[in-house]
């Protein structure tokens, strides 16, 4: 009788062991591949679809801002439907916003941005600081400039010491911190939402003191607009307007600010929908006022200057595939060309 040579029987039992390891780390490695292949490909795909639809919708906005204007926009994401694609499968938000319904930040005085700061609820050393640092930045600094140095930054920088070419440019302002710029309201949402209002334990960063508040961003533009327009205007806007208008810290400034907001937002009070009633001239803006209607027209006139018509928009686009759970965000510039059409001025992806 043979007896089988066990050495032999366990070298080989190891060898299909290892063999059989081997073999199944390389199938679970190629599987692994192939499924991170067509996930990377759907991804794609989808990545591109939603690309291809914001850029749809952005024409189809740009042709819908031009046949029928609206009297004023909220600026806060609104769900909107076209026939041209299927609202099942496909969610779609707007956020339109008149440029020059903003205040020009090359054009805005010590007066307008110390309200406007105030509004933001920065504190009165803070506010100097910040509007000295601004004017040195835009080159407009009372009695030369302030010297505000950026040579320690990294990597170190000079301020421009000429106007503000892009709105993004108070990022690099000394002071000017994200927060400040971005605001609270992280989903354009109009709403302060529970990730709003919580310090700093969730995105995006708050101060938890209750109240909505916007950045810089959605008060000020950096573009070549000489004049505000008046219908245009949204209501957190008006109180530092008003405030500037009048020289007034609180009291009567607030006042005015409030009655012109009841008024625009129409019958149902919320601006940016169908029932707003535009001014049709500075008169209605005038006896609206009372007794301050004529000099705060005039100073309005005088300093901001009055358009009855948007000269571009900001555009904010979000798409989302709901099977898919994939969600893009989009930003683009719609500027009027010298016949008056609408164009796209830029585009590009936020998340």
């Amino acid at each position: 009788m043979i007896r089988p040579d066990n050495k032999n029987s366990g070298f080989m039992l190891i060898t299909a062991t290892l063999a059989l390891s081997i073999m199944s780390t390389i199938c679970l490695g190629v599987a692994w591949w192939v499924r991170l292949h067509i996930a990377e490909e759907n991804y794609r795909h989808g990545d591109g679809q939603l690309r291809r639809l914001a850029e749809d919708l952005l024409l189809w906005t740009a042709w819908k801002l031009d046949a029928e204007p609206a009297t004023g926009y909220s600026g806060f994401y609104e769900e909107v439907e076209a026939d041209w694609f299927d609202s099942e499968a496909i969610k779609t938000e707007l956020a339109i916003v008149p440029i020059n319904a903003k205040f020009s930040l090359n054009k805005a005085n010590r007066f307008l941005l110390q309200a406007v700061l105030k509004d933001l609820a920065c504190s009165e050393s803070e506010i100097e600081t910040l509007v000295n640092a601004i004017e040195d930045w835009r080159g407009t600094a009372q009695h030369g400039v302030y010297n505000f140095s950026y040579a320690g930054k990294k990597p170190p920088y000079e301020a421009r010491s000429a106007p503000f070419r892009r709105i993004e440019e108070l990022l690099y302002v000394e002071g000017i911190s994200p927060e400040l710029f971005h605001g609270e309201d992280s989903n354009r949402n109009g709403i302060l939402d529970p990730n709003e209002d919580d310090a700093i334990f969730s995105s995006p960063a708050d101060n938890a003191d209750g109240i909505l508040q916007l950045g810089l961003r959605e008060y000020f533009h950096a573009h070549n607009f000489e004049k505000l327009h008046i219908n245009g205007i949204r209501p957190h806007l008006w109180r530092p307007l008003m405030e500037t208008l009048l020289f007034d810290t609180r009291g009567t400034a607030e006042e005015m600010a409030k009655r012109i907001v009841q008024h625009r937002s129409g019958p149902d009070g919320v601006f940016g929908t169908e029932d707003d009633k535009p001014f049709e001239s500075v008169n209605d803006l005038a006896q609206l006022l009372g007794n301050n209607g004529e000099m705060v027209v005039q100073r309005l006139e005088s300093w901001l200057g009055i358009a009855w018509e948007a000269q571009g928009y900001e555009v904010y686009i979000r798409v989302a595939l709901r099977k898919e759970a994939m969600l893009r965000e989009f930003r683009a510039t719609l500027l009027r060309d010298r016949a008056g059409n609408l164009t796209v001025s830029s585009f590009s992806s936020i998340i």
